[in-house]
């Protein structure tokens, strides 16, 4: 899978420049323009990301059928 994040220099700072995916081992910092992010889901699961001081976070969601996805999650 490839995620690619942009990043603009006005909305990059000491807390979000970092992104961390502990259960997939990956840490990212931040460039200005697109960022790829690339990594092989080997079930569906939630994954859980944070910047580094993990204040920011949220979770990457892989499913077997896309259909099961809603706004709020997963059904």
């Amino acid at each position: 899978m490839i995620w690619t994040i942009n990043a603009a220099a006005e909305n990059l700072n000491d807390c979000n420049n970092t992104i961390t995916i502990p259960g997939l081992g990956i840490e990212k910092t931040f460039e200005v323009g697109a960022n790829i992010v690339e990594f092989t889901p080997e079930k569906s699961e939630e994954i859980p990301y944070s910047c580094w001081m993990a204040m920011i976070f949220s979770k990457i969601y892989v499913v077997d059928d896309i259909t099961k996805v809603t706004a709020d999650g997963v059904k």
